[in-house]
């Protein structure tokens, strides 16, 4: 059975599960996604040589970060909003662990401190870990000493400037299956547990560092089915998880809706005539939106009378392996085709979509087209 490397928790997500929307696919396997404000995404990849953290802004390519990945082992194991700071996990050697604590500020990460890391020995491939926004608390996902069965959840302490024996948390948690990806949020433990070749999120209360009560599912759309559904995380309203299934991989980001504000009444004036077209540009091997795009979108479809037909065709240009172009290019009219439907139901478009692959490299080529019948 393939192995997945285990990373651990991150900031940002989001609510129970309205608007949910891909932002980032790829057939190459990463773990552990996060967003840094509404455009910077954080995420780890296993490669010959390691596992490396890389950081992708939208509309950009994908770029192995250099300040954070100072390990052969590089995983973000937490964060803390109120202060800005990020908690990366670097291991280069068997005795050279070390968790160490970045502010990102103008554009980048600058090392303000390390913290030790608890003594421990994992008979697992996998590691993961989270540590709490206080550094008060180190959930560890591993192997360590009578496990139920495969890798399980352990809780490590710090007091006195130490760290305490990780010691298993309570047997709701930990079952025959393989425990992973904890995250705390609002009293709650989150973490994913494997079942077969899939893996689902689930939530437990939690009381001075322990489970209060059995682990429940989560429902909606976090968990897909026969899917391997991991490395959530949640603040606010807002919720970020990662699912693969047969070779492809998405980060999934799930929002509220905006509140819906009621205008005012206003005298009937000569409204222009709706663009007849719109087109929307992508990134390489992009097929989610960037903001650009999304306002151009909404400012067209809110220009549309109910009823209306809109022909949605999606394009990819000529660079890359023939599947993949044209995996693309009907991902992002699929994409856009569900973004129209989703978010502008109540004026009951009738979408239509088509694609095409190019025979030309440019950035032009990375589009979809809008066409009013």
């Amino acid at each position: 059975m393939k192995k997945v490397i285990y990373t651990m928790a991150l900031f940002l997500a989001a609510s129970a599960a309205q608007a949910q929307a891909p932002i980032k696919h790829t057939q190459d396997e990463f773990v552990d996604v996060t967003m840094l404000g509404d455009d910077l995404f954080l995420y780890t990849k296993k490669e010959t040589q390691g596992q490396y953290l890389y950081r992708e802004a939208k509309g950009s390519e994908p770029v192995r970060d250099t300040q954070l990945n100072a390990g052969t082992i590089n995983a973000v194991v937490g964060n803390n909003p109120a202060t800005g700071e990020l908690y990366v996990y670097q291991q280069s050697g068997r005795r050279d662990k070390r968790i160490a604590v970045y502010k990102y500020e103008g554009g980048g990460f600058t090392k303000t401190e390390e913290l030790e890391v608890p003594r421990f020995r994992n008979n697992s491939e996998n590691l993961g870990m989270y540590l709490s926004g206080d550094r008060s608390q180190l959930i560890i996902s591993g192997e360590l000493s009578k496990s139920e069965g495969y890798d399980d959840l352990y809780l490590s302490q710090r007091q006195d400037g130490k760290w305490s024996k990780p010691v298993k948390m309570g047997g709701s948690v930990n079952s025959r299956q393989a425990e992973f990806a904890p995250f705390m949020a609002s009293d709650s433990l989150f973490f994913s547990r494997k079942e077969g070749n899939a893996a689902y999120v689930y939530a437990v209360p939690v009381k001075d560092g322990q489970p209060a009560g059995e682990p429940t599912r989560l429902e909606g759309a976090v968990n897909q089915q026969d899917a391997f559904n991991a490395y959530y995380k949640k603040i606010g309203e807002r919720e970020l998880w990662v699912s693969s299934r047969a070779g492809d991989y998405f980060a999934y980001l799930s929002e509220p809706a905006p509140a819906v504000v009621e205008a005012p009444v206003v005298e009937e004036e000569e409204t222009p005539a709706a663009p007849m077209a719109q087109t929307l540009y992508f990134g390489f091997n992009e097929v989610y939106m960037g903001t650009d795009a999304e306002q151009q979108l909404k400012a067209f479809l809110e220009a549309q009378q109910p009823g209306t037909t809109v022909a949605v065709k999606g394009f990819s240009d000529a660079k890359g392996p023939v599947k993949g172009r044209e995996k693309v290019s009907r991902q992002r009219a699929a994409f856009v085709a569900w973004y129209i439907q989703d978010k502008f139901s109540e004026k009951n478009f009738t979408v239509e979509t088509a694609s095409q692959v190019l025979d030309t490299v440019s950035e032009q080529g990375r589009r979809v087209e809008l066409q009013v019948k």
